[in-house]
Order: C-alpha cells, then sequence, then structure tokens
C-alpha cells in the first residue's frame, strides 16, 4: 500500500498500491469487527475485540456519531417502545377513514371495542372531540 486518504466525515478510506490500483475500504466500527471475525473465523467478544481496536483508535466521526446514538436511547420497556409508533397507526389509519371507527378498524383488522380503547388510551378519542369528528 502507498497511500492512504479518508473521505469527507472519515467513513471512507481509500488506498493506493504499488500498481496505483486505488482500493475504497469502508471504515465503519461495523464493518471491521464483522472483518475481524471473518478472519478468525469465529465472533470475538468485546473484551478480545478491545485488545486490537478501543474506541480511542476510530475516527471522530465514528466516535461522535456512536454518542449521539447512546444519547437518543432511553432505556424503556417494549410496551412503552411500541406505543408511539402503534399510536401512529392508528392515527393514519383514522384520518384515511375519515375517522370512521367501523371502517379503520376493519382496516387495522381489530375490533372496533378495541380500537375505541386504543383510541383513548392514547389521547385519540380526545383529538376526535375536539375536532367534532365523534
Amino acid at each position: 500500500m502507498w497511500g492512504v486518504a479518508f473521505g469527507p466525515g472519515g467513513r471512507r478510506l481509500a488506498s493506493r498500491s504499488g500498481d496505483n490500483t486505488i482500493i475504497p475500504w469502508d471504515v465503519s466500527l461495523e464493518f471491521w469487527q464483522a472483518r475481524a471475525c471473518r478472519i478468525a473465523n469465529r465472533n470475538l467478544t468485546e473484551a478480545e475485540w478491545n485488545k486490537f481496536i478501543g474506541p480511542d483508535d476510530l475516527p471522530n466521526s465514528i466516535k461522535q456519531e456512536q454518542s449521539r446514538e447512546a444519547q437518543r436511547y432511553k432505556q424503556m420497556s417494549l410496551k412503552e417502545a411500541l406505543a408511539e409508533p402503534e399510536k401512529n397507526i392508528i392515527r393514519h389509519a383514522l384520518e384515511a377513514n375519515g375517522w370512521n371507527r367501523q371502517a379503520t378498524a376493519k382496516a387495522l383488522a381489530i375490533n372496533r371495542t378495541t380500537l375505541f380503547k386504543k383510541m383513548k388510551q392514547y389521547g385519540l378519542y380526545a383529538e376526535a372531540e375536539r375536532l367534532g369528528l365523534t
């Protein structure tokens, strides 16, 4: 290898060999971990991985990205994590069906009573009342 260059943001690496061939490399942590595991022909433990490369060896752009992801994560139960997507799905289905609960329940393949309970749970019934749709 005769030359090395990082791309903007530090996520890509290009190397030039003796015959002037340019080789692009992905420098994400996941790529290198997967590559090391393939070379070892088994999954490496975190301790084994950290013996060879640690967080200090990563480009700043990757460290900053991992830090932002860690800050965005909030520990919660699966039920809590699924509540917001479920609420959004129900709201979109209600809007698509003109807030008609019978049509919405049919579209979502749930019982109308279940839909009504979920609307109450997520504050969608109160929203429908404010909009004059009940």
